[in-house]
Order: C-alpha cells, then structure tokens, then sequence
C-alpha cells in the first residue's frame, strides 16, 4: 500500500497532537482525545479552525495518556476500556474492551 504522504490527495491523513488523535481530509476535520476513565471525546468541524469554546458538560477528570497508533490504512486511540479505529475515508468504530 501507499504511504501515508502518497495518499494524502485522495484520502484523509492522520497525526497525533499531543494526546489526541487528529484526522484530516480538505476541510474536514476531527479530533478524538481521553476524556476521563474509559471514554472518548469526538469533535468534527469543517472550518478553518476549531471552535474554540469548550462545549463539553463535564470537564476530563485529569490528565490520561492514551495509546495512539498511526498506519498506512488508518488510526486507532484506545483509552482504558475503550478504542476508537478510524479509516481512511474518516469511518470511525467503536470497540469495548470485549472486542480486543
């Protein structure tokens, strides 16, 4: 398969800012991040940049490290008990624990 920069023209393309898992695709773009014990925060936009309000109701209960894999063919960030793959395409899966 193609490398990461190769398929950066057709498909989405991954990197890890800090500890969260960021997707691109021309103007889209999503960020999947720890937010407290065994969960995942998603956010979405298509603009420029973020929004920069916090809308989430609770605040992450402190700082989580979690395990960030990039590949040719997709990402995944797992967080305690949960793991989040996302493809190419920007398709994202959620996975329990049961699912390892």
């Amino acid at each position: 398969m193609a490398n990461q920069e190769e398929v950066r023209d057709v498909y989405g393309y991954f990197e890890q800012k800090g500890n969260a898992l960021c997707y691109r695709y021309e103007a889209e773009r999503v960020r999947i991040e720890p937010w407290g014990a065994d969960s995942l925060r998603v956010r979405a936009w298509k603009t420029a940049e973020m929004d920069p309000a916090d809308w989430a109701l609770i605040k992450p209960e402190k700082e989580i490290t979690p395990e960030i894999e990039v590949r040719e063919d997709g990402a995944t960030i797992r967080n305690g008990k949960i793991r989040a793959e996302i493809n190419l395409i920007g398709k994202i899966a959620f996975y329990n624990q049961k699912a390892y």
